[in-house]
């Protein structure tokens, strides 16, 4: 039986008022959510900062599970991409986030830059606003600068403070927003991807790694769960990330990021091995 007039108006109503339940969803900002009384926050004036309780492991986690230059080079590093709906203002994650130190919604005219701020970092510090937060991982945290240390954050990576110019291997497309150890996070203007990238190398050479912000900031406060719930018990006696903490984290990127994403290169870039 073919659609009818009744059939086709129906269909509308239903699309419009999913996506009016949508736009709903994805203007939920921080002040929708309870504030918490734990607050903390940590100074990280530079990306080769090493200040965490977990450092003491980064030796032995970039020996084990940095991968190796092949592995970086395959195809698959440069096309990981995610399936489904993009992840917008995820409550699960937010109460994580608040666990690991302040937030607080912050506006755009917080930047400082030279150039607009692009919407998905604009977005980004409205909805979750990192304030100099770090979220515990295996070896160095992560961290995420406040909305007005975004720009000074860039010194070091498209910006050298000290001969006062650009970088010039650090595309203009490029921001930093955080980094693990001084290894940036990575948000390309283009097309809102996170890439991630190795410090110290001698050239900058990224490689995908989320496909959009909010994406990266799911998947890293997973982990910061993980790590903060568990303590040193995530791992074994030689510092190795037990399998059942691996799976734990594997299966809920695969969640968060799609059933096609490939979430084994994306562990394996984390350390999370």
């Amino acid at each position: 039986m073919s659609d009818g007039p009744f059939q086709g108006r129906v269909a509308k109503i239903f699309v419009f008022i999913g996506f009016s339940a949508l736009n709903s969803y994805n203007n939920t900002t921080l002040e929708d959510f309870d504030d918490p009384n734990h607050r903390w926050s940590s100074e990280h004036s530079n990306p080769c900062c090493l200040t965490t309780p977990f450092h003491r492991y980064r030796v032995y986690s970039v020996l084990n599970c940095l991968p190796s230059r092949e592995a970086v080079n395959r195809p698959g590093w440069t096309k990981l991409r995610a399936k489904g709906i993009r992840v917008k203002t995820n409550k699960e994650t937010i109460q994580l986030l608040k666990s690991f130190g302040e937030l607080n919604s912050q506006k755009a005219n917080d930047w400082s830059g030279d150039f607009k701020l692009p919407k998905g970092i604009e977005e980004f510090y409205e909805v979750y606003g990192p304030v100099d937060l770090s979220i515990p991982a295996h070896g160095n945290a992560y961290y995420f600068p406040s909305l007005k240390k975004l720009r000074e954050f860039q010194n070091g990576y498209s910006f050298n403070p000290v001969a006062n110019e650009l970088i010039t291997d650090w595309s203009q497309d490029w921001i930093a927003v955080g980094y693990q150890g001084g290894d940036p996070f990575i948000f390309s203007k283009k097309n809102g991807n996170i890439l991630w990238a190795l410090h110290g190398a001698g050239k900058w050479k990224p490689v995908d790694l989320f496909p959009n912000i909010d994406c990266m900031i799911a998947c890293l406060a997973w982990i910061g769960k993980v790590v903060s719930e568990k303590g040193d018990c995530y791992m074994d006696d030689d510092c190795n990330i037990k399998p059942e903490s691996i799976k734990l984290v594997r299966d809920k990127f695969v969640e968060i990021l799609g059933k096609g994403a490939d979430v084994q290169n994306i562990l394996e870039v984390l350390e999370w091995c």
